[in-house]
């Protein structure tokens, strides 16, 4: 694909990436990934009640790339949401009861299951690149064939789905069996994006971790691209087959320079 042309930011565009602190990794897609032909519009724009939902959402995606342990973090909620403290105003974290923390077999990647007392729903986070190694797993971009056999994989992204699967399904599990459950949400940014879809993919495909009438949500916010187009195919028919079955909602937030993660269903 020839690379599309290239679109002036506005001036509040410029400010809001210039103000960016933490680190990102968009140069990777810069290098390694073709410029979609879609250009993101007014019309992209989401509603403002779906921006709100999304927003909280996002205050679990944030708190994925922490390095204090999500047990500390809630138990203190109190203290550390007032002005000026690491989570000021995370007011979605309340009344949220810690199922499981974990880092990942390959390259320590974090992640964390919690449930939401009050919207009864439970919710999955996955950290995003945050050290070099996991950049390293980020350029591993080689194809591995899926184990359903519907397409091919991003190498360096199955490792590390690898490596966190189980701690992802057992928490699950553990947080169906223990509380009351309307709703299960993933989420993740960039990598942790793309970790996001390989999750969903497989409670799709398998009917062995939630049942086929739970409630799913997708949250990702800069998901790069996790397969080729026939595992993307096939991840369409999945979701077909599943809202014939339950409610099941996508939502992927893009920016400037993210990656293309899979099409939207």
């Amino acid at each position: 694909m020839t690379k599309a042309t290239k679109h002036a930011l506005t001036e509040a565009q410029k400010i809001m990436y210039a103000s960016e602190k933490a680190t990102n990794f968009r140069w990777i897609s810069k290098i390694m990934a073709s410029y979609s032909p879609h250009v993101l519009t007014s019309s992209d724009v989401a509603p403002v009640n779906i921006q709100s939902e999304l927003a909280e959402i996002g205050q679990f995606t944030e708190l994925a790339y922490s390095t204090v342990p999500i047990s500390f973090i809630l138990e203190n909620l109190a203290s550390l949401t007032v002005v000026d403290f690491p989570v000021e105003g995370y007011d979605a974290l309340s009344e949220s009861v810690l199922i499981s923390d974990f880092r990942g077999k390959a390259a320590d990647l974090h992640g964390f299951v919690v449930y939401r007392q009050h919207t009864k729903q439970l919710v999955v986070s996955i950290s995003g690149t945050s050290t070099a190694l996991q950049g390293l797993y980020d350029v591993w971009t080689s194809k591995h064939t899926h184990p359903s056999k519907k397409g091919k994989v991003h190498s360096g992204f199955w490792a590390l789905y690898k490596g966190i699967r189980k701690f992802l399904f057992d928490g699950i599990r553990n947080g169906a069996k223990e509380h009351q459950v309307d709703e299960l949400v993933v989420t993740g940014h960039s990598m942790g994006g793309a970790m996001s879809y390989l999750l969903m993919l497989d409670l799709l495909r398998l009917n062995d971790v939630v049942s086929p009438e739970m409630p799913l949500k997708l949250v990702v916010f800069g998901a790069p691209r996790v397969g080729d187009v026939q595992l993307a195919q096939y991840w369409a028919e999945l979701v077909q087959d599943r809202k014939r079955n339950g409610p099941f909602r996508e939502y992927s937030v893009k920016a400037y320079n993210d990656g293309l993660s899979l099409p939207h269903s």
